[in-house]
C-alpha cells in the first residue's frame, strides 16, 4: 500500500480554503453591503469596509431595495459561476505542480480580484441609485443614522487598540 501522508492534504485544504473565502469575500460584497463590515485596510477604505456603515444606516425599505438591485445585477453574471470554479480548479493543479509557479498562481489570484472588483463596482452603483431615489428628508435621515454607524465604528477600532 502506497505511503501517504495527510498533511500535505490538510495544507492544501487550507489554501483551497482560504481561496475560497477571498472569493466568496468578493460575492459577499454584493449581498453583505447591506448588513455586513470588513477588517480595516492600510490604504483607506476600499470595497467592504467603505460600504458597510453606508449599508447598515440604510431603512429596511432601503436596504432591500439595495438587496434586490444587487440580486438582479448577480443574476445577469451568472455565468461567472462557472469562470469562477474554473479558476479554482486551476489553483489546485498550480498548487500540486512541482516546482510552485509563483507567477501563474498570482495572476491567477490578480484574475479573481479583479472580477471582485465588478462585484465591488456593482454594490456601488447600486448604493448610489438607492441613495439618488431618496428624498432630501429620507436623505437627512440616512446622513443621521450613518453618523451613528461612523460613531460605533471608531468606538469598535479604539477598542480593538486597546
Amino acid at each position: 500500500m502506497a505511503d501517504i501522508n495527510p498533511a500535505p492534504a490538510r495544507w492544501l485544504r487550507v489554501v483551497l480554503f482560504a481561496s475560497l473565502a477571498l472569493n466568496l469575500a468578493g460575492i459577499g460584497a454584493l449581498v453583505g453591503l447591506a448588513v455586513t463590515g470588513g477588517p480595516d485596510r492600510q490604504h483607506g477604505p476600499r470595497g467592504r469596509d467603505a460600504a458597510f456603515p453606508y449599508a447598515r444606516a440604510l431603512d429596511t425599505d432601503d436596504r432591500d431595495r439595495l438587496r434586490q438591485q444587487l440580486h438582479e445585477d448577480f443574476r445577469s453574471r451568472r455565468g461567472a459561476v462557472g469562470e469562477i470554479a474554473q479558476d479554482y480548479r486551476a489553483a489546485v493543479t498550480l498548487l500540486e505542480a512541482d516546482p510552485f509557479d509563483r507567477a501563474a498562481f498570482e495572476e491567477l489570484m490578480l484574475r479573481q480580484d479583479a472580477r471582485a472588483e465588478l462585484r465591488q463596482e456593482a454594490g456601488r452603483r447600486a448604493l448610489l441609485d438607492v441613495l439618488t431615489a431618496m428624498t432630501p428628508e429620507a436623505r437627512r435621515a440616512y446622513a443621521g443614522r450613518l453618523s451613528e454607524q461612523i460613531d460605533r465604528f471608531e468606538a469598535r477600532i479604539a477598542r480593538r487598540d486597546d
